[in-house]
């Protein structure tokens, strides 16, 4: 398993939401930890605990998510005259909705 640790400084820094995504990791790192060691000793357990152990640990594992950074802006432009988001792609949603519009059978 990779390490991972932060300074003090650096974990104060840290957006809020982040943290809570790291400090919830814990819980989900152990348990994978702990399903790995009941496998291996399962075949020296009661069928029914076992099973009930890698129940219980798979559920606090959770889902697992993939953090990937984004391009994306953090921050709308508004355009002062028009008032719309000038790097909106309105050409592209405009193709997109015939699209929309033949799925759901409103189109002949």
């Amino acid at each position: 398993m990779r390490e991972f640790s932060l300074g003090f400084d650096a974990t104060l820094n840290l957006p809020l939401k982040r943290f809570w995504f790291l400090v919830n990791q814990v819980d989900r790192l152990r348990a994978e930890q702990d399903l790995r060691m009941i496998q291996l000793m399962g075949s020296a357990q009661d069928g029914e605990a076992l099973q009930l152990a890698i129940d219980n640990l798979s559920n606090e594992m959770g889902k697992v998510y993939v953090w990937q950074e984004t391009n994306t802006p953090k921050e709308i432009r508004i355009d002062p005259v028009s008032g719309l988001d000038p790097e909106f792609d309105r050409a592209g949603l405009r193709a997109l909705k015939p699209l929309s519009e033949l799925r759901e059978g409103h189109v002949a």
